[in-house]
């Protein structure tokens, strides 16, 4: 709330007031010097000396004081207080600005530091939309370590890892040759029906990409034992290759080799399974381990005993090919039902 200034009086009654005071004193001042020094009259003079030394020094002093220090004095202290408040103003909005600007830096920086400690915490080493670069510098380079005994690869079919040319099939032979163990976990074909219609692909379509993969992956000397069916459709397509990883996770829509990939390091390389609590060891154990050894983790709440997943069959071939034939004949009595109704 602003502060009320006084009314301020008008400057002729001041002019009027000084002038009748010097008036009185001028006439106090002559009534002292004409009356005599007489004893009788001693104290008149000296009463007349006091009016005039109180009223002349009064009405000359309120003269100046407002006509020349008071305005001037006014205006002055107005700039002074004028000039102030805009520096106040000022200085209020550059504080809280200042303020606001430290703010944000200090939790920017906040957020950094806490990106760098996951980073650190979880080994990551690189995030990119290029799945196959970072599954090439994962597994090329594994070839030569010789500390890395086995290599793992969770996927559906595999066919992303095909479509990259002849570099699959010759990173799969030097990898027998070089006597690494290789553990492939692929869908098995009961559960590729549901990825067909995420993906709107045809029927039998997934299935099919399966018999191709199963089929040149044994034609290039690939141990039966060293694939394995899934009962289920992955939810992240993953590479493990000595202390590195690559995790990619499927889109509801879309296939994974589109998609996100994110190449991390096992945080303690003299554990396989990583230290408890990491990104490494949850995928590790839950997405693999407990896949590939079901009687390391024994099931207690699931009433169906079976294993998730199981060795490739002799008769994969048969068993795969009538599957498909009765998915796609199925579409086909779908589409001629469908058809039927319309035209009726």
């Amino acid at each position: 709330m602003e502060s009320r200034k006084p009314p301020k009086i008008d400057p002729r009654v001041y002019l009027l007031l000084s002038i009748t005071t010097i008036g009185l004193g001028v006439v106090s001042l002559i009534l002292y010097l004409r009356t005599p020094s007489t004893a009788p009259q001693e104290a008149e003079k000296m009463l007349f000396l006091i009016f005039a030394s109180a009223l002349l020094p009064a009405g000359i002093l309120w003269t100046m004081e407002h006509y020349f220090l008071q305005e001037p004095m006014e205006e002055g202290y107005q700039s002074v207080l004028e000039m102030y408040r805009d520096e106040q103003k000022r200085l209020i909005e550059r504080y809280g600005m200042d303020q606001r600007s430290l703010l944000e830096q200090q939790r920017a920086k906040q957020r950094l530091a806490e990106t760098m400690q996951c980073v650190e915490e979880h080994h990551f080493r690189a995030i990119s939309d290029e799945r196959e670069l970072l599954v090439k510098n994962v597994l090329d380079p594994a070839l030569g370590v010789e500390t890395c005994h086995e290599i793992i690869i969770v996927g559906s079919t595999l066919n992303g890892l095909f479509r990259q040319g002849v570099w699959f099939e010759e990173f799969i032979r030097n990898a027998l040759s070089r006597g690494k163990q290789l553990e492939l976990m692929l869908t098995h074909w009961d559960y590729v029906t549901h990825r067909e219609k995420q993906e709107d692909r045809a029927d039998g379509a997934i299935a099919d990409e399966l018999r191709q993969s199963l089929a040149r992956l044994l034609a290039w000397g690939v141990p039966k034992k060293s694939i394995r069916l899934v009962r289920g459709a992955p939810t992240v397509f993953m590479v493990i290759a000595g202390n590195n990883m690559v995790l990619n996770p499927y889109p509801f829509g879309r296939e994974s080799v589109t998609s996100l990939a994110i190449w991390l390091a096992n945080p303690d390389p003299s554990r396989p399974d990583g230290p408890p609590g990491s990104i490494w060891h949850e995928y590790y154990v839950n997405h693999y381990d407990i896949v590939w050894n079901p009687q390391k983790y024994p099931r207690r709440l699931c009433t169906i005993k079976d294993p998730i997943s199981t060795e490739l069959p002799d008769d994969w071939q048969n068993q795969l090919g009538r599957f498909i034939e009765g998915v796609r004949g199925e579409a086909e009595r779908r589409s001629a039902t469908l058809a039927s109704s319309g035209s009726g």
